[in-house]
């Protein structure tokens, strides 16, 4: 794939009915973690998942890593919306990559 884009998913960017309407095809992905980081207690929409940076590296999530081209980042910008930025992250890998917080 070229222009890969890493990415990381701890919610629902990993069902695939999710990934098959925003991106025509199942993701293939790999286990991760991101440290500093830890869920909301709510959710938004009382359905999706919220991360909160605490830079504590005791609080971590799992999740996936899914490689993604430049196009289908800005799918995932606009499917994510106006209540999520995206920032780029570190995670446990090692690898970069773009995540999605509040």
């Amino acid at each position: 794939m070229s222009n890969k884009i890493v990415l990381f998913s701890y919610g629902s960017l990993q069902k695939q009915e999710v990934q098959l309407s925003l991106y025509k095809r199942v993701l293939k992905g790999n286990e991760d973690q991101l440290k500093g980081f830890k869920l909301a207690k709510k959710l938004l929409y009382d359905q999706y998942p919220i991360i909160i940076e605490t830079k504590d590296n005791t609080d971590l999530i799992s999740g996936f890593v899914f490689e993604i081209t430049l196009k289908e980042l800005k799918f995932t910008d606009e499917y994510e919306g106006e209540h999520y930025r995206r920032i780029q992250v570190k995670l446990e890998s090692g690898r970069e990559a773009w995540c999605y917080v509040m």
